[in-house]
């Protein structure tokens, strides 16, 4: 396995991006940590693993464990079919 060192930057946050929890990061906050991650880490296994708890820790302090995103596009969608303006507004 490649040492950190001998991984590009690139490669790196386009496997952090491949993983499913962290798909929709802004690459430039990957691109941040990973930046700091891979100077203190000799393989990239332990580099990948530092940056994805990193990146949790950032992102687990904005999000409370309930994802509500479904629930919120089924009503924009029933309040748009039945052309209700106040409940499209909300």
């Amino acid at each position: 396995m490649p040492g950190a060192s001998d991984v590009s930057l690139d490669t790196v946050i386009a496997d952090i991006l491949m993983s499913a929890n962290y798909k929709h990061m802004c690459p430039d906050l990957i691109r941040i940590v990973a930046l700091q991650e891979m100077m203190k880490r000799r393989s990239y296994k332990e580099t990948i693993k530092a940056i994805k708890n990193k990146l949790h820790q950032v992102g687990g302090a904005y999000l409370d464990g309930r994802n509500e995103h479904t629930l919120w596009l089924t009503s924009l969608q029933e309040a748009i079919e039945t052309g209700e303006q106040d409940a499209i507004r909300q």
